[in-house]
């Protein structure tokens, strides 16, 4: 009786068919894989993000960290009056303007910056190949007053619109010296205070400035 008992047990003990013994190995190696593909993506994605990070941290740093205090002055034209704004700047520098300029046929700024070179202040100017001669450019009376101009053969265009006063301001943006920027155009300036950030942009200067020829 006890031998027809075991064996009864053994038989209501249904065993685990073929088909489903793969079945369940192949989905404990999918969760298997999803679970390290996400791992390797997690720690790819915080790879790319720190790396993100570092980059823009170094590209900030690699001259300075501007500092609110920096920022003297915002323009925004049209009607904003940059062209009196950056004549009054030019009006206040003590030893030198380093300008790198594409389109100039203000005559307030031409003005200020005659009355600069009057005063012994180091003027000098790059202008882009394709401006100096324009209809109204300010070229002739800059020049006729002493102030020393070089043209930029060396490149498409010389697209800057860059002053350096006495080594520590800095007037930059989208803001060319032209009566269409002040009067017409959407168009920005900035004025900032910094040596660290002034000394990067007279590099660039420096760099144009003896590329190019009188």
């Amino acid at each position: 009786m006890v031998q027809l008992s075991l064996r009864s047990h053994s038989q209501v003990s249904t065993p685990v068919s073929p088909k489903v013994g793969p079945t369940i190995l192949a989905l404990v190696l999918l969760l298997v894989g999803l679970t390290v593909g996400f791992s390797i993506g997690a720690t790819m994605f915080a790879g790319s993000q720190t790396l993100t990070t570092v980059t823009r941290q170094l590209t900030v740093n690699s001259i300075s960290t501007i500092h609110p205090q920096d920022l003297l002055e915002t323009c925004f034209s049209p009607k904003g009056n940059c062209a009196g704004r950056v004549a009054y700047w030019v009006g206040r520098a003590n030893s030198s303007i380093h300008i790198l300029i594409y389109s100039f046929t203000l005559n307030a700024i031409g003005d200020a910056l005659v009355q600069a070179k009057r005063r012994g202040i180091d003027v000098k100017i790059v202008w882009d190949e394709g401006n100096w001669n324009a209809t109204g450019s300010e070229y002739q009376k800059l020049k006729n007053s002493g102030i020393a101009i070089r043209i930029d053969h060396r490149h498409g265009l010389l697209h800057d619109k860059v002053a350096i006063i006495d080594q520590h301001i800095i007037i930059t943006g989208s803001f060319n010296w032209s009566q269409a920027a002040n009067q017409e155009n959407r168009e920005n300036l900035v004025v900032i205070d910094s040596p660290a950030w002034a000394s990067a942009y007279e590099q660039h200067f420096q760099q144009v400035w003896n590329a190019t020829t009188p």
